[in-house]
């Protein structure tokens, strides 16, 4: 998925592909909208520990309404003030736990649209495991 089309699905749910949370008590998106976790797969590696040390993390915001998970990158600045959210990748978990990437999202009807399938809301996994 281009970076055009990344804006456009992730405008739809208040997010951006780079964003910065300037201070503790402002708000970056609607975190009402959005559960908010760390990948099994990230939680065990090897990759965190050696992030702790530059201040950076990776989390995975899944979107309540349809499912949609969006990956980024967090750094904090050194003196804590800051923290940046950089996206790393768009994408859904079927409901037989396969990780698709999205292309595209029509949101009226509900649907994604991966390289080769169209799969409805309703059969996405909206469970963090």
């Amino acid at each position: 998925m281009n970076e055009s089309q990344q804006d456009k699905i992730l405008s739809v749910i208040g997010l951006k592909r780079h964003m910065v949370w300037p201070a503790p008590d402002y708000v970056v998106y609607d975190e009402s909208k959005f559960l908010n976790y760390v990948a099994s797969e990230y939680r065990d590696s090897e990759r965190r520990q050696s992030d702790k040390f530059y201040r950076m993390f990776e989390i995975t915001l899944l979107h309540n309404d349809s499912g949609l998970r969006i990956g980024y990158t967090t750094t904090e600045s050194y003196d804590g003030e800051t923290i940046e959210y950089k996206l790393i990748d768009i994408f859904i978990i079927t409901l037989t736990k396969k990780r698709l990437e999205i292309v595209d999202i029509d949101f009226k009807q509900k649907l994604f649209f991966t390289t080769n399938k169209i799969i409805p809301y309703d059969e996405i996994n909206r469970f963090i495991e």
